[in-house]
């Protein structure tokens, strides 16, 4: 039986239908799947004086994943064009993976796939070279105490909580993998870490050197601190 003209318009009408449905359907999903380059061995650096937040994709309506400190290091995977016209990084800190804005990260890129050029810097320090000091002292400042924890981070375990105005001795300083300074202090007999934005140091003499290894640190005598920070860490 021939088809009739209105079976053909009506017939071409419903393909047009599920074109444009087809054609509306990939407009919205293949942005996400747009990785543009992918990198190996690349490493970046947060440079945004307020830290930054990770996000589970490349916008910033998507949700916070983390938040890192200025200074924080870490693996850069792979750059994606993010829905806003920046270029957002994929990167893995602490066994975590999440997306910063390109202009909150320094990156130093390895090798690379898909992209024609690729670029490197390097740092004369690393994340935990400080400067050493002589004769240090300090007292905590934050308004409720701080926690003296066993290591340069606040996953490390609460040795001892300091009350505000304690007077204490520095012994060196690190730089956590949160990005930000730690001081090692001694008190009572302890020894432990206090976040460098908790505490007042003073110092008598110092001298810094504009290198120093992975796992170098400050070297303090005779220091305290104050601790300055409203709510301790």
């Amino acid at each position: 039986m021939p088809i009739t003209a209105k079976q053909f318009r009506t017939g071409l009408f419903r393909s047009a239908v599920v074109l444009l449905i087809i054609l509306v359907t990939l407009a919205f999903t293949l942005p996400d799947l747009a990785i543009g380059t992918t990198y190996t061995d690349a490493t970046g650096e947060i440079t945004s004086e307020n830290g930054v937040n990770v996000r589970s994709d490349a916008g910033t309506d998507y949700s916070i994943v983390m938040t890192l400190g200025k200074g924080a290091k870490v693996s850069v995977t792979a750059d994606k064009k993010g829905s806003d016209g920046y270029t957002w990084y994929k990167i893995k800190y602490d066994g975590k993976t999440g997306y910063v804005r390109s202009d909150l990260i320094k990156v130093n890129k390895g090798s690379s796939s898909g992209s024609s050029s690729s670029s490197s810097s390097s740092s004369s320090s690393s994340s935990s070279s400080s400067s050493k000091y002589k004769n240090a002292t300090g007292t905590i400042t934050a308004e409720y105490g701080v926690n003296m924890r066993k290591g340069p981070s606040t996953g490390y375990k609460i040795i001892m909580t300091l009350a505000y105005n304690t007077k204490v001795t520095v012994k060196n300083d690190k730089k956590g993998k949160d990005g930000f300074t730690w001081y090692k202090i001694k008190y009572d007999g302890k020894t432990g870490y206090v976040r460098s934005d908790c505490i007042k140091v003073k110092t008598s003499s110092s001298s810094s050197s504009s290198s120093s290894s992975s796992s170098s640190s400050s070297e303090y005598k005779n220091a305290t601190g104050k601790i300055k920070s409203a709510n301790g860490v």
